[in-house]
């Protein structure tokens, strides 16, 4: 019996140790948990703040840039208008142009056409034909778009134009290009 006594003296002690090893088990876990949460709401108050103040400095940077891209487009729309002016403006002067080259043509200018080779740098005028006389205008038009006046030249010896790609940007003639010759002797 005395061992049974001791065994249950022993089972006492040991679930008496069992119980108070699961309180304090049980204490530490509370503790630990209370210190997890607090520290679960220090970081999701802190992520929090950083967040409110990440969105605000976003929030005003994109006020700045859209400040910045507003007077940008206003300083662009003012210089497109002056641009618009300008092109209106140079759309006239080229009609009033336009109409002064038609008087000058009805007041008898002459002109000929040429159907190009490739390469073609001469055209010379067919007799019968009035030629330029010395120090006239001669304009000269390669399917519609008019040379720069250095490109050409006219001999009167030879009654042949010349022309010289190289004062033309090096645009070279190619077959069936239609040449143009135009010129007013008054």
């Amino acid at each position: 019996m005395a061992v049974r006594s001791a065994l249950i003296d022993t089972a006492a002690d040991i679930r008496s140790a069992l119980v108070d090893t699961a309180t304090n088990l049980r204490g530490y876990i509370n503790t630990r948990a209370a210190q997890l949460q607090q520290n679960l709401d220090d970081s999701t108050s802190a992520v929090r703040s950083a967040l409110i103040d990440t969105a605000a400095d976003i929030r005003g940077a994109l006020v700045d840039n859209f400040n910045r891209v507003g007077v940008a487009l206003h300083d662009s729309v003012s210089i497109l208008r002056d641009s618009i002016k300008s092109l209106k403006d140079s759309i006239h002067a080229l009609r009033v142009s336009i109409e002064q080259m038609k008087l000058y043509m009805k007041q008898g200018g002459d002109n000929v056409e040429f159907t190009a080779m490739d390469n073609q740098t001469a055209f010379i005028l067919a007799p019968g034909l009035d030629e330029p006389q010395s120090g006239t205008l001669i304009m000269m038009y390669i399917n519609g778009v008019r040379v720069r006046s250095a490109a050409v030249s006219y001999d009167s010896g030879t009654r042949t134009f010349t022309y010289d790609p190289t004062e033309f940007g090096n645009k070279m003639i190619i077959a069936d290009d239609i040449v143009e010759f135009e010129w007013n002797n008054f």
